[in-house]
């Protein structure tokens, strides 16, 4: 399969997806995100929800759900040094503890991210920065235009489900 067969999918990662401030936000994004795929800009999109952050010094990180983060944030780090971009949200801090005295390394990662893959390649990370931020909205902004000024894209016959 090549570069151009493989498939165009896109992640979303978001810290809750319970009501609250940030659900309007959600649903927008989601709802963009099934329009993209039933316009054919991409062919799928997955929703991961990975909360605030991950301890980066205990068993946390040997659990599945702390893997995952770490293998994601990895990669969209591997990413942003080879686009020479950075990236924007995720932070590694070190809080110390009154109670205990310990000092405890936490990755931080963004309220809402978003990751651009062809195959196993990642095209895009979201929020990203160089010039300027590029934000999750900014990154689907351009994949609708790059829709609306594809005629291959408008003209794709809808998937079958």
């Amino acid at each position: 399969m090549s570069h151009s067969e493989s498939p165009h999918v896109v992640e979303l990662y978001v810290r809750s997806l319970a009501a609250g401030d940030s659900q309007a936000r959600v649903e927008e994004t989601l709802s963009r995100l099934r329009d993209l795929e039933s316009d054919g800009a991409i062919d799928d999109y997955d929703v991961h929800v990975w909360g605030d952050g991950v301890a980066l010094d205990s068993q946390v990180t040997e659990t599945d759900a702390g893997a995952f983060i770490r293998e994601r944030v990895a990669a969209f780090r591997e990413w942003a040094h080879e686009a020479d971009r950075d990236l924007a949200g995720f932070d590694e801090r070190t809080t110390h503890s009154a109670m205990t005295g310990r000092a405890h390394r936490n990755l931080s990662v963004p309220a809402m991210a978003l990751c651009e893959r062809r195959g196993e390649d990642i095209e895009w990370v979201a929020p990203c920065e160089d010039d300027g931020t590029v934000t999750v909205g900014d990154r689907l902004d351009a994949l609708e235009e790059e829709t609306v000024s594809d005629p291959e894209v408008v003209a794709a016959p809808p998937a079958n489900d």
